[in-house]
């Protein structure tokens, strides 16, 4: 008989048996057609960096003569998204006003800041957490009158700035308000008179009554569009202000909210706003141009005094409305409208027809 010849494999392509991670290699397999596996390992994949994860907060205490300085750092850690190995760490120092007043909240996880306590410093920080309590408010009258302040500093977990917060502090220029700010109260920051810039929380939902009355270096406001109520007054004599974005979901507009307002020129009313109270423009003797979508809305809409959004505007002479961007010449109240307010188109003189339904029972005096 013939010899037999040693079998030869013949492996076909290697195949993924298993995939590598940062902390395992890989596997990956062939066979012969014999029924014959091969095997090899491939390399481990470097870690992926996942986002960085405050491990321990930095914190604020109140200094004592044994730790006058009172602050204990923080560290901030990343990790692989994959295997969890920790990659790198940064320390986080801890910044804050020492000496500033503290209550604890009935929660007993969070305080509020009280007051300036002992604390000397001009530039104020607020610190994210004190004594292991997240500070999440700034208590009634906690600053009011403290004229020596020239900066504030608030902190992320901040969530509401009382009555009178801030009020009478001249000597603040700037005020960035934090995200997680969701209300600001009654005349929290009435009669700033130095405050020029202020940057809105984009989660604030109401501005409490005359918050920012009398803060005559505004040239600018832009309201966030989670806004949903301004309070009476809220930017009452803001003599300076020249230009005002309100927000698209705002719904109240409180009495007097931009009386005294003198220069502004243009102001475009929402769509969502349900509610104006009287003379909620009063006093703005530049206002000449209003804008609107809804004409048979603002000719009812509840403004506390009359059945006319448009009447709460009288005594600044509107002399042009806008309608969906378009300047009204033709007025064509549509059917349906049962009243006209006083004074809601007083002064337009770019008005030429007017057609009024007959569902119309009552006009308001000086209505055109």
């Amino acid at each position: 008989p013939e010899p037999t010849l040693p079998h030869e494999h013949t492996f076909g392509e290697w195949q993924t048996a298993k995939d590598a991670t940062c902390a395992d290699p890989g596997e990956e397999v062939r066979f012969c057609t014999c029924g014959e596996k091969e095997t090899r390992y491939t390399s481990l994949l470097q870690h992926f960096a996942g986002e960085w994860v405050i491990e321990k907060e930095p914190v604020i205490r109140e200094p004592t003569p044994e730790d006058p300085d009172a602050r204990e750092p923080g560290l901030m850690c990343q990790f692989c998204h994959y295997c969890g190995a920790k990659l790198d760490e940064e320390v986080i120092p801890a910044i804050g006003s020492l000496g500033l007043a503290y209550a604890v909240n009935l929660d007993g996880k969070t305080c509020t800041v009280v007051g300036i306590g002992n604390c000397i410093d001009t530039d104020i920080i607020i610190p994210p957490n004190f004594c292991g309590y997240h500070v999440t408010k700034i208590e009634n009258n906690a600053f009011q009158n403290k004229t020596d302040i020239t900066s504030v500093t608030l902190p992320d977990t901040l969530i509401t700035i009382g009555d009178y917060a801030f009020s009478g502090c001249t000597g603040l220029t700037e005020v960035v308000i934090p995200d997680s700010v969701e209300s600001i109260g009654t005349n929290a920051f009435s009669g700033c008179t130095n405050l020029s810039e202020i940057t809105f929380s984009k989660s604030l939902a109401s501005i409490g009554d005359y918050a920012f009355s009398k803060c005559s270096a505004l040239t600018n406001i832009v309201l966030p569009d989670s806004v949903i109520a301004l309070g009476a007054g809220a930017f009452s004599e803001c003599e300076n202000v020249q230009t005002i974005t309100l927000s698209q979901n705002l719904k109240i507009i409180g009495e007097e909210a931009f009386r005294g307002c003198r220069l502004i020129a243009s102001i475009a009313i929402p769509e969502s706003v349900e509610k104006m109270d009287r003379d909620a423009f009063k006093n703005c003797h530049d206002l000449t141009d209003f804008h609107i979508t809804d004409l048979a809305r603002w000719c009812q809409i509840d403004t506390g005094v009359s059945n006319s959004g448009l009447a709460s505007l009288s005594s600044n002479r509107i002399r042009r409305i806008y309608l969906n961007g378009e300047l009204l010449v033709n007025v064509d109240i549509p059917e349906g409208t049962t009243s006209i307010g006083g004074h809601a188109f007083y002064g337009c003189k770019d008005i030429v027809n007017v057609t009024i339904p007959s569902s119309v029972q009552t006009i308001g005096k000086y209505a055109f």
